[in-house]
């Protein structure tokens, strides 16, 4: 998903945000331009324009993710600056990310440590003819 600069620019009083020129700098960056979709969102109480390659229903979901963290961090009794509220929210969505993917890591080492195990299991059983059914998954 892309806002552009212009994004990052809007007022608090604005309405709309211009996503910026849709000129290219490249063929490729003009054909991935093209494919993007205008899609209409609400954020903190802001209207966004933006073009996302994603499907508008996952574009929706996403804006409501960001509004929904941006709004329990101001009925928290956070800053009323729109822009801090944006940077803690941000903040606690890195968090999240970063624990996710950690997560993630842990269960792909127990997958290729179980994998192993088998393969080696599988190999002691029936020689070395078993070995190409479990690929690394690296």
């Amino acid at each position: 998903m892309t806002a552009n600069r212009a994004a990052r620019s809007c007022g608090a009083a604005s309405n709309r945000c211009s996503t910026g020129s849709n000129r290219s700098n490249s063929p490729d960056e003009g054909r991935r331009m093209r494919s993007l979709r205008g899609v209409q969102v609400q954020i903190f109480g802001q209207v966004y324009n933006v073009r996302s390659a994603s499907d508008p229903d996952r574009t929706h979901r996403v804006a409501e993710i960001v509004d929904e963290k941006m709004n329990g961090i101001a009925d928290r009794g956070g800053s009323p600056d729109s822009y801090r509220v944006a940077v803690l929210a941000a903040l606690e969505l890195a968090d999240e990310l970063l624990r996710l993917r950690d997560e993630h890591e842990r269960y792909r080492g127990r997958i290729n440590a179980k994998r192993d195990r088998i393969q080696a299991l599988l190999e002691e059983a029936g020689g070395s003819r078993t070995a190409a059914l479990f690929p690394a998954a690296d």
